[in-house]
């Protein structure tokens, strides 16, 4: 298997992840949400040209950079190119591997957790990190130059190859019934009418962590697998008993979800949940539960802060690796809508070592099914930048972003205005940026951030154009 064979095994991958069907009938607007998808889950932007590119939309003679096959392979639920690259060489029959820890139908190994999607799991897709541990797999090395030349011009075949020659009669019947498989597969019946089926969810909570409860009706699936999905991503698809009623799962961050009820291949239902912070809520990330902070311990000095103390007191190390720090607020946020708003926000990073020399944050705006996202780092780091508008992502490397480094020991002002989906972004009162959305709007439903280490919020304020605040902080 060449390196071009290895990508489009990957694209497939991606592919049945999304269940978006074949990518031939993509979009550009499927390209640009897929990039969407993919920032969300690596923080790593991979522009439309670029993705365009991988698929074969745009002639292209180079190879992807081996940051682009990394964050493919991440998306796809690997832990790098190298480990989807050694679990493709491993099987023996050609068929690409599924991802780690699902099965056909990308689920979970036995035995996994329940965890949702994104915000309401430490999921392996958080912004870091992405992709779930596995088991080592040893890597079957293909022939070299020598060997490959050699089977040419010498008729002694070696036992491996011996071994892996079935006996030639008996190709013609094994393609026969393969053939008669997949088309008796794609050529099954109609299923039963989507109104045959129900779909219902109840949160038992108002805060985090929070169980849900899922309430169905799939009787009518008659032999086909039913799987409650919990947003758009498969690894969050859990198999259910069809003449079952109820499943109840864990989050343990706040977030908006799309919840999907798939009777075989189909989603036959699927409704909005939101998952409410009850006020700020702040954690350090950390698997399988987050470490979470009671308010007393973080509201400091007229601030929100998380600091490196309040980490050590919680045996919670910075070194080497330092922890990400996350903050948020999601809830009813009346109305306000996407296209038409102002946020302003002062923030601080409060470490700036080792691993942490960036000292890289980010600030959210949630909106259902889509974020705003503004990044924030020392100079020195702005090249590895990704900004978020809705559903647009834009990269630091075919954009300038330099206007999000600063000095991040201060206090950094970030201001961002949508009017008529016009957006412009100012940081410490400076023009940042500016452009159009292009999707549509969305009820936004809260705000976060995320800091690098030990980082603090002083202000805060969300508001319609008119200056009426839906959320606003000071923190005193």
């Amino acid at each position: 298997m060449n390196k071009n064979d290895l990508q489009q095994a990957c694209c497939a991958l991606i592919e049945r992840k999304l269940g978006w069907g074949h990518s031939d009938d993509w979009q550009n607007q499927d390209f640009e949400t897929l990039s969407a998808k993919i920032f969300e889950e690596t923080q790593v932007v991979l522009s439309v040209s670029t993705l365009k590119r991988v698929w074969g939309k745009v002639k292209y003679d180079s190879l992807p950079s081996l940051t682009t096959l990394n964050t493919l392979a991440v998306f796809a639920g690997f832990e790098s190119w190298r480990e989807f690259r050694q679990r493709q060489l491993h099987q023996d029959d050609g068929e690409f591997s599924h991802a780690p820890g699902s099965d056909d139908m990308g689920l979970p190994e036995t035995g996994a957790p329940a965890m949702p999607i994104d915000e309401s799991q430490p999921a392996p897709d958080v912004s870091v990190e992405s992709g779930a541990a596995t088991r080592p797999v040893s890597e079957k090395r293909p022939p070299s130059d020598f060997q490959a030349a050699n089977a040419h011009t010498h008729k002694a075949v070696s036992p491996r190859t011996k071994k892996a020659h079935p006996a030639w009669y008996l190709v013609p019947g094994i393609l026969a019934v393969l053939i008669l498989a997949g088309w008796m597969y794609n050529n099954k019946g109609p299923a039963a009418p989507k109104s045959s089926f129900s779909f219902s969810s109840e949160p038992l909570s108002n805060g985090i962590p929070n169980s849900v409860i899922f309430r169905y009706d799939a009787a009518a699936a008659g032999g086909d697998s039913v799987f409650i999905q919990q947003s758009w991503d498969p690894r969050r698809r859990f198999a259910v008993p069809p003449n079952g009623h109820t499943y109840t799962s864990m989050y343990y961050y706040p977030g908006y979800f799309r919840a999907k009820l798939i009777v075989g291949k189909e989603i036959v239902k699927e409704h909005d949940l939101l998952i409410p912070s009850d006020g700020w809520l702040a954690a350090a990330d950390q698997k399988p539960v987050p470490v979470y902070f009671t308010r007393d311990e973080v509201r400091k000095d007229s601030a929100l802060r998380v600091t490196a103390a309040l980490l050590q007191n919680k045996n919670i190390p910075v070194q080497p690796q330092v922890p990400e720090i996350r903050i948020y607020n999601i809830g009813d946020m009346k109305g306000l809508r996407s296209d038409n708003f102002v946020f302003e926000t002062e923030l601080r990073s409060e470490y700036g070592q080792g691993s942490a020399i960036c000292q890289k944050a980010a600030v959210l705006i949630h909106c259902e099914n889509s974020i705003f996202l503004f990044p924030l780092s020392i100079p020195g780091c702005v090249a590895e930048m990704g900004l978020m508008l809705n559903d647009k992502a834009v990269s630091a490397k075919t954009a300038d972003l330099s206007a999000f480094g600063c000095n991040m020991n201060e206090w950094v002002k970030l201001r961002c205005e949508v009017r008529d989906k016009k957006v412009r972004i100012w940081v410490n009162r400076k023009p940042a940026y500016a452009d159009a959305l292009t999707s549509e709007a969305n009820n936004i439903v809260g705000v976060s951030y995320r800091f690098e280490g030990p980082g603090a919020v002083n202000a805060v304020k969300l508001a319609r154009l008119d200056g009426t605040a839906v959320l606003e902080e000071t923190f005193e």
